[in-house]
């Protein structure tokens, strides 16, 4: 089945290297990676989100639970050594916030990333007290910015309304500063630029009957919401915008089928006799 257009739109339907900030080695991975147009770009959801306002303190956060903090690298490691007789030893990177710092320790077998100072991230995992320090083993991470990046403005920080976006990247997006963080402002362009031309096909009225936003607010709210029930109801209002164009898709074909004509069944005189 051909691809469904779930976005219209003069705009929307620009090739993505005309999207600022979208040069042509970004344009170059972001197709690989499937997204040809700025639809397409918008069209790409989220995987998570973060809510800041569940984000604990180091210092705060309770001991022998499941946490999730926000964090800067202070001391990353360095690549260890194999020890004699071929073991490794663990990798651990320092991280802080205001209240504290956090050993984050990956041992043989578990991922590990080179990090720079500077760089900030939500940490997620079982949190121990290992010799009077605060320690998560193997933890997930997330880059919300890099050492290289620049500090999100109060506008930025407006946008996420205190949920932050995370999306998935592979490493070749990852070289081109394609990480969540990346993502965030090339969406944030996005919108900027289909704002006054994208259209849906579902009307607004039946929309409205189901109480899910226009098509432009869901976009906004899937990408930065302001709340976890808003980005829920954004997405299924594209979800709506899809079933809609998988149907005419399915009515296309169905009438493209019935104005073929069908072959003749020929009889074969051998057999008629016998009939």
């Amino acid at each position: 089945m051909r691809q469904l257009r779930v976005l219209h739109g003069t705009v929307a339907e620009l090739p993505i290297e005309e999207l600022t900030g979208v040069g042509a080695q970004r344009g170059k991975v972001l197709r690989e990676a499937g997204i040809e147009t700025i639809a397409d770009l918008l069209l790409r959801l989220p995987r998570r989100y973060l809510d800041r306002s569940r984000v604990v303190a180091i210092k705060a956060a309770p001991v022998g639970e499941e946490v999730t903090l926000l964090v800067r690298v202070v001391k990353p490691g360095q690549a260890p050594r194999f020890r004699r007789g071929g073991r490794q030893p663990p990798r651990e990177t320092i991280v802080e916030d205001e209240s504290g710092t956090l050993r984050c320790v990956w041992f043989r077998g578990g991922h590990y990333h080179k990090f720079e100072i500077g760089d900030q991230l939500a940490v997620s995992g079982h949190l121990e007290d290992y010799r009077n320090q605060r320690q998560i083993s193997h933890p997930e991470y997330e880059f919300i910015t890099t050492a290289e990046d620049e500090p999100e403005s109060p506008l930025d920080l407006l946008h996420t309304g205190g949920i932050i976006p995370l999306y998935a990247s592979s490493v070749e997006l990852q070289e081109r500063g394609l990480r969540s963080r990346g993502f965030r402002r090339l969406v944030r362009a996005a919108l900027a630029r289909v704002e006054a031309s994208v259209t849906a096909s579902v009307d607004q009225i039946r929309a409205a009957e189901h109480s899910l936003p226009p098509i432009f607010t869901a976009l906004q709210h899937v990408h930065f919401p302001p709340s976890k029930e808003q980005a829920e109801s954004g997405r299924r209002r594209l979800a709506l915008e899809e079933l809609y164009q998988l149907q005419r898709e399915i009515a296309r074909r169905r009438r493209q089928r019935r104005a073929q004509p069908a072959s003749p069944i020929v009889a074969s005189e051998r057999h008629v006799p016998a009939l």
